[in-house]
C-alpha cells in the first residue's frame, strides 16, 4: 500500500529521506524513534536516559552522475499543440544517485536495553535485506514515478558506551546503500524547436553550384 511520502524524481533527496523515514516508522512501534541524522552528543546528553530507543539514518556519502552520454536528456516534453506555428520543447536531464546511509541504534535500560537493540536490528534486516524487503519498499514508496532501489544492507556491530553515567547499548558500522534515478525540473521558459530545415537550391561557393 502506497504511503503518504513517496519517491519524487524531481525532489530526489528530500523525497528519499522522507519516504525512508515513514517506511521505517510503519514497522517500529512507539517504543522507538526514527531520526534521519546522527544524534549529536549534546542531544544525546539531554535525552539521557533514553525514554525511546533511537534508530538513526545519516547520509554518509552521495555518488551521482548524469545518466547516459551527452546532454542526458530523459524527456524532451515536445509541445506542438499550444502554438502549432512555434512548437516548443521543455527538456529534462536524467541522473543517477547512490546514497550511503550510516544506520545506528541507541538504547538504554529505560528504553529496553539490549533487547530493544536486538529487536531493532531484526526489524532493520526485515526492512532492507532481501527481495521481499524490496517488494515492500516498492509498494510503499513507488507511486509510479520512480523507486528507491536497495543495493546493500550490511554490517552491524554491538557495543556499550557510557554517556552521562548511563550505559548506552549501541549498534555501529551498519550501512544501507540505495540507488535512485532523478530528473531535473522543467525549465520555466520552454525552448523553441527547429522542425524544418530549408535548403537554398541556388547555393554556391565561390561561384561553384552546390547540388
Amino acid at each position: 500500500m502506497t504511503q503518504g511520502n513517496v519517491y519524487n524524481p524531481e525532489q530526489w533527496l528530500l523525497s528519499t529521506t522522507r519516504a525512508l523515514k515513514e517506511y521505517a516508522e510503519t514497522f517500529f512501534n512507539s517504543a522507538y524513534e526514527i531520526i534521519m541524522e546522527y544524534p549529536g552528543t549534546e542531544v544525546v546528553l539531554k535525552m539521557m536516559p533514553l525514554e525511546k530507543t533511537l534508530v538513526h539514518f545519516e547520509i554518509d556519502t552521495i555518488e551521482e552522475r548524469p545518466l547516459g552520454f551527452g546532454r542526458s536528456i530523459g524527456d524532451w516534453n515536445y509541445d506542438d499543440t499550444t502554438d502549432p506555428a512555434h512548437p516548443t520543447a521543455n527538456p529534462q536531464e536524467a541522473r543517477v544517485h547512490v546514497i550511503n546511509f550510516d544506520v545506528g541504534i541507541w538504547s538504554t535500560d529505560r528504553s529496553g536495553g539490549t533487547t530493544a537493540r536486538a529487536r531493532a536490528k531484526q526489524i532493520l534486516s526485515l526492512l532492507f535485506l532481501g527481495g521481499l524487503a524490496q517488494d515492500n519498499l516498492d509498494a510503499a514508496v513507488n507511486a509510479g514515478d520512480g523507486r528507491i532501489e536497495i543495493l546493500t544492507f550490511t554490517g552491524g556491530r554491538f557495543l556499550t558506551d557510557r554517556i552521562n553515567d548511563v550505559d548506552v547499548y549501541r549498534m555501529v558500522d551498519c550501512n544501507l546503500n540505495i540507488r535512485v534515478y532523478s530528473r531535473t525540473p522543467k525549465f520555466e521558459v520552454p525552448v523553441e524547436t527547429v522542425d524544418e530545415v530549408i535548403q537554398d537550391e541556388n547555393l554556391d561557393i565561390d561561384g561553384v553550384p552546390i547540388p
